[in-house]
């Protein structure tokens, strides 16, 4: 299960994402990541496509993270803002993560909300109906509040999903001014559980 923690994207950018998910099927979809990418990619396999990650990678409780030149990709959204690769201590792509570029300032959270909903509704379509927290905060009593409440954790919007052998969430986040960003977790269900066991492999040799 996935450990939860923009330019407005209008119905082209949305048709992309469509276009980007629904490529993921045919042959092996358990091994079909998001963005043109193979789950068990190394980074060496990563670079070789001809995509630039970050020189040196960040140790992560989620494995070595790199940062990934979006302008690389053929397979992206056109708000997207980063996107960044973990591998798991074999050097295997197991988990992705992507963001938005901020949204707003609105602080109502309106333009946020909306880029939500239409990716809420492409992953709906693609993945089938997917588990939503919502919680509001004083939202109800504040509205004018509701990024601020996102921001401080108080209000919370995000959505799970699992399908094609993965974990997958979409969250809204806020942050000051009144700035909204939609982030996208994918997990490969079968790498998470090769990362899990290399992980405590690694631990139980330490000790």
């Amino acid at each position: 299960m996935i450990t939860r923690r923009l330019v407005i994207g209008g119905c082209g950018s949305g048709l992309v994402f469509a276009n980007a998910i629904a490529q993921q099927s045919a042959d092996t979809p358990h091994s079909r990541a998001p963005f043109g990418l193979t789950w068990g990619q190394s980074v060496e396999s990563v670079r070789a496509m001809g995509l630039t990650l970050s020189d040196t990678g960040t140790p992560t409780d989620y494995g070595t993270s790199y940062t990934l030149q979006i302008q690389d990709l053929k397979d992206t959204l056109a708000d997207i803002e980063a996107i960044s690769l973990f591998f798991g201590i074999q050097n295997r792509l197991w988990r992705i993560f992507a963001a938005s570029k901020g949204m707003g300032p609105d602080p109502y959270g309106y333009p946020g909300i909306h880029r939500y909903q239409e990716l809420l509704g492409i992953l709906t379509e693609r993945y089938g109906k997917g588990a939503e927290t919502d919680v509001r905060g004083r939202f109800s009593t504040s509205p004018e509040l509701y990024v601020y409440y996102l921001s401080n954790g108080e209000a919370k919007k995000f959505v799970d999903f699992t399908g094609d052998g993965m974990n997958i969430q979409l969250d809204l986040r806020g942050q000051s001014g009144g700035i909204t960003r939609w982030v996208l977790f994918y997990e490969s269900v079968q790498e998470r559980k090769a990362f899990i066991k290399d992980k405590a492999t690694r631990e139980k040799n330490v000790l």
